[in-house]
């Protein structure tokens, strides 16, 4: 199993152990120590994403494609604002009573505040979407490196001249 689908895998099981820990006992008749358990399910699986997100990090890892890294942060910026805007017509469910005008003002201000964490974290990330001119200097310097490995002054030249073409 890839890298990918067992990070896909644990954080399926973060989401379904949050989700019985949110809806188990009201809304869908579950026993009550399922949302404990749901609890415990999520946490234990956060911790081992965050293991799993440590661990890739730390192993040599090829250079992700910057189309991949945009398309996955517009993938994350529409989950964010489809969930917390339509908040008003879930969270009933989950037991919050508050009125229908607090519940839009609340979803509107998490949406907000989601998409400038999310935004802020891509760029704080060096995987992020402002990495992508250094991930291509880096790919091209890799690739002067195999072709001209004997010629160590020539490689030089040529890194820094490439390092202007992408600004």
């Amino acid at each position: 199993m890839k890298s990918a689908a067992k990070t896909n895998a644990v954080r399926l099981v973060f989401c379904v152990g949050l989700f019985v820990a949110i809806f188990g006992h009201k809304p869908l008749g579950l026993p009550e120590w399922t949302e404990d358990a749901g609890i415990l399910v999520g946490f234990f699986s956060a911790i081992l994403l965050l293991w799993m997100q440590i661990k890739e990090r730390d192993a040599a890892r090829p250079l992700r494609n910057p189309a991949a890294i945009r398309r996955g942060t517009c993938i994350s910026v529409a989950l964010i604002v489809v969930v917390t805007l339509s908040s008003p017509f879930w969270l009933p469910y989950t037991g919050i009573t508050l009125g229908f005008p607090q519940l839009v003002v609340s979803a509107s201000i998490g949406c907000i505040i989601g998409i400038a964490v999310l935004l802020l974290g891509c760029m704080v990330s060096p995987k992020g979407l402002t990495s992508a001119a250094a991930n291509r200097s880096l790919a091209l310097r890799v690739d002067v490196e195999r072709v001209l490995a004997p010629q160590p002054w020539l490689r030089v030249r040529l890194f820094v001249d490439a390092r202007h073409l992408h600004q």
